[in-house]
């Protein structure tokens, strides 16, 4: 058994532990290892070692969703809007509310836009239902999706990814278009 000793700097009021060396930094109870801060970032458990395996980010902020539509965007007015988001390694959780006091023009695909990272290129994900209300039509089993690439939540009708809701339904007026939800998503 070889002693290894490293070093427990203070600087001001931060205390650092490591090494200077380009080496990882284990920490192992009753002789396994339990945690590893890899010399290139990121942490790994239980002695797992590989790279793409490593917990490399966690972070939690807003974001600001805006209705939109896949061919054209349309005019809102919009009563209140608000967003947050938690980031674990590659996987966002993004919820949402949103509604409109005036809305006009738009076409294609209803879209909520403004995710805070893209998702994954090549991928399409179904992620939960929505709770809407105060549209022009009635809404039954919305669920939300991401498209490959974007910062866009599509919303789809019965959980069916083929149909897509319209701009069209967007409501006229004050107090409308009220919608709320979550989407887990995916990124590169």
């Amino acid at each position: 058994t070889n002693n290894v000793k490293f070093d427990v700097l203070a600087q001001n009021s931060d205390v650092k532990m490591g090494n200077n060396s380009n080496h990882d930094l284990r920490i192992i109870t009753n002789n396994s290892e339990r945690l590893r801060v890899l010399a290139a970032g990121g942490l790994t458990f239980n002695g797992d070692t590989a790279a793409q395996n490593a917990l490399n980010d966690y972070e939690e902020g807003s974001w600001t969703p805006t209705y939109g539509g896949s061919s054209s965007n349309p005019t809102v007015t919009l009563d209140f809007q608000t967003g947050s988001y938690v980031k674990i390694g590659k996987i966002v959780i993004a919820s949402f509310t949103i509604g409109t006091d005036a809305t006009s023009g738009g076409s294609g695909s209803l879209l909520v836009n403004g995710l805070p990272f893209p998702s994954m290129s090549g991928r399409d994900f179904i992620s939960g239902p929505a709770l809407a209300f105060s549209f022009s039509s009635t809404i039954s089993d919305m669920a939300m999706g991401t498209s490959s690439n974007t910062t866009a939540i599509i919303l789809y009708q019965n959980n069916n990814s083929a149909s897509t809701y319209s701009t069209g339904m967007l409501a006229t007026g004050a107090n409308k278009n009220r919608l709320s939800g979550t989407v887990i998503y995916e990124v590169s």
